[in-house]
């Protein structure tokens, strides 16, 4: 069970950083005359005490059978950034997903917290844990020689949130709604949409978005807004949390150019063949409820 860290919990929790960084100090030659700054040796009950009292991290424990064996702690870093700290779970309780429970509990509480990214540190020349961190979402960003240190940093992020804006396109043909779905490359139908840039409105993004991929201007219609969120595990970012702002607009006497890099084909459908294109549920969902809208607003 995850939970808050307490101040009696420190001492708990000194001992399983020390005792899960030891085994890499194992691994890589570390020793206290060596590497006397690395966690493994330097960390103490009174360091996390002041991390928790003066630099006010946030700290979460696992605690299995009443033994805390799991930890992290979160530094809130301003900018919607935040740096994760000391993951780390007792040699004995690995290899049963306590890690990954820890490393998703870090994620949706620093989404909590209002951040987007979170930057955290390896050994760079410790591959397994490289790779653990990339299989779950984390992307390489640089590295760092420290003199004190006989190996070298690297750093990683995890980019917690995604955002992209688009619209249910339609048009009037005798009267009816058809819906413009698009296909990307990867073979699913849905709607013209994409990611926002720095400074950019919702609309201004989902009018951009949908210009670029179908070379359409269309008209927003007021008082039509619907959003999605929904892990990108299967893109393989299981801690990224993707938000899908949905609008609805309409377009007429347009000729439709396609993105052709991102865009495979595009087709105006009625109602009943846009919904059967269409596979994932929360679209299925915005489409009926765009439909319905523009019933009730023609009723």
């Amino acid at each position: 069970m995850i939970r808050q860290a307490n101040r009696a919990d420190l001492a708990a929790c000194a001992h399983v950083i020390r005792a899960g960084f030891q085994t890499v100090a194992d691994a890589f030659g570390l020793t206290e005359k060596n590497a006397p700054r690395f966690t493994a040796f330097a960390l103490t009950e009174n360091k996390l005490a002041f991390q928790r009292e003066e630099e006010a991290r946030l700290m979460y424990l696992d605690e299995e059978d009443g033994e805390i064996c799991g930890f992290y702690s979160l530094l809130l870093c301003g900018g919607c950034t935040c740096e994760l700290s000391n993951l780390s779970v007792l040699p004995a309780f690995r290899h049963r997903g306590i890690g990954g429970a820890l490393l998703r509990h870090a994620a949706q509480e620093a989404r909590g917290q209002g951040c987007k990214e979170m930057i955290l540190s390896i050994v760079e020349e410790n591959e397994q844990l490289k790779t653990w961190y990339e299989q779950n979402g984390a992307v390489h960003i640089g590295t760092k020689k420290f003199d004190f240190f006989p190996f070298t940093c690297g750093y990683m992020r995890i980019k917690l949130t995604e955002k992209s804006c688009g619209a249910v396109v339609f048009r009037r043909d005798g009267g009816e709604p058809r819906y413009l779905l698009i296909r990307e490359q990867n073979g699913f139908w849905g709607f013209p949409k994409g990611h926002t840039e720095e400074g950019e409105s919702e609309r201004d993004t989902a009018l951009r978005e949908i210009k670029e991929e179908t070379g359409l201007n269309v008209s927003l219609i007021e008082g039509f807004r619907r959003v999605d969120c929904h892990p990108l595990a299967r893109e393989g970012y299981p801690n990224t949390m993707k938000q899908t702002v949905c609008f609805l607009g309409n377009y007429a006497d347009q000729l439709i150019t396609l993105q052709e890099k991102e865009i495979a084909e595009a087709q105006l459908m009625d109602y009943a063949s846009a919904l059967e294109a269409l596979e994932n549920d929360s679209l299925r969902n915005i489409l009926m409820e765009a439909h319905l809208f523009l019933a009730e607003e023609h009723s």
